[in-house]
């Protein structure tokens, strides 16, 4: 189980069953005080294969799908959502991607494939990886980009930082606790705009 916490005073829990059949795991999810945020799901994994369905636990709930495939380096995938309450599909993303062994680089196309996006990670170190990814609105023709770093200390914590073309900074430490829990602590700040309030956030994995 996991439970997030963010400053708007809403606890987001999540739960897992893993294999309740070979290669099958059922999910359910919550954003608390909203139970009609309800979710569950099912994934299911087997070589080259992984397929992942979750629906609203709800009146007129919005069945999303993942699938995903791939072979040596290279994995595509794609998502897709429908609305029964609009009795149409409200989303659909594709997407590809490379792995090596000191670089990945993935491109994706979302928003009813109407945004592009391409992003790079490059291994510097065994424990330090820089990377940035540029997005552009087909449409309009807006780009925005970012740039990331992430590094592993001596202790196993993680720490994460991301910047974005407005100024946005995300920062974020992730680290196990003596009984095994994954604790992770977030903050997101304007660093062009101080004035505006930041946003935190505190997640720990059961």
């Amino acid at each position: 189980a996991r439970a997030t916490y963010d400053p708007s005073n809403k606890v987001a829990v999540n739960a897992s069953l893993p294999e309740v059949a070979p290669g099958v795991k059922l999910t359910s999810s919550v954003t608390l005080p909203n139970l009609s945020s309800g979710k569950v799901g099912l994934e299911y994994a087997m070589p080259h294969l992984n397929l992942k369905t979750t629906i609203g636990v709800n009146a007129t709930p919005v069945l999303d799908l993942t699938a995903s495939t791939g072979y040596k380096n290279v994995t595509v995938g794609t998502e897709a959502s429908y609305d029964t309450a609009k009795k149409a599909v409200s989303k659909y993303n594709f997407a590809v991607g490379y792995d090596a062994a000191d670089f990945q680089a993935a491109a994706f196309l979302s928003d009813k494939l109407s945004t592009a996006r391409i992003a790079y990670a490059h291994n510097l170190t065994s424990t330090v990886t820089v990377g940035g990814e540029v997005s552009r609105k087909l449409a309009c023709g807006a780009t925005s980009f970012a740039l990331g770093y992430y590094t592993k200390l001596a202790s196993g914590a993680l720490t994460k930082y991301k910047i974005d073309n407005t100024g946005l900074l995300s920062l974020a430490y992730e680290t196990k606790l003596a009984n095994g829990e994954k604790a992770n602590v977030s903050l997101q700040f304007s660093a062009a705009d101080v004035s505006k309030p930041a946003k935190y956030g505190f997640a720990l994995d059961l």
